[in-house]
């Protein structure tokens, strides 16, 4: 039986020079998001269980699928991001 390619559904991202004094009071929260009431809320509000940080090659087959989506996209389809042509 095939199974569909696993990929997140998900992410948060940060600028490479985003580098505040509470960044690591950011990313402990998020990665603690799960262990509350309220955080259990959040994300269940997203079909979410848990947040993780991740490396970016976690997240290539997501990015192998939009690839392919593009390819398959005609030539004459609108710019799906607005972009003026």
């Amino acid at each position: 039986m095939k199974t569909s390619v696993l990929f997140s559904s998900m992410l948060f991202c940060f600028r490479a020079d985003y580098a505040p004094p509470f960044k690591d009071k950011i990313m402990q929260g998020l990665r603690d998001l799960h262990l509350s009431p309220a955080g259990q809320q959040v994300l269940t509000i997203f079909h979410s269980e848990k947040l993780e940080v991740r490396p970016a090659s976690a997240f290539q087959s997501a990015i192998d699928l939009l690839d392919r989506a593009d390819k398959l996209r005609p030539a004459s389809s609108p710019d799906p991001k607005g972009a003026a042509q």
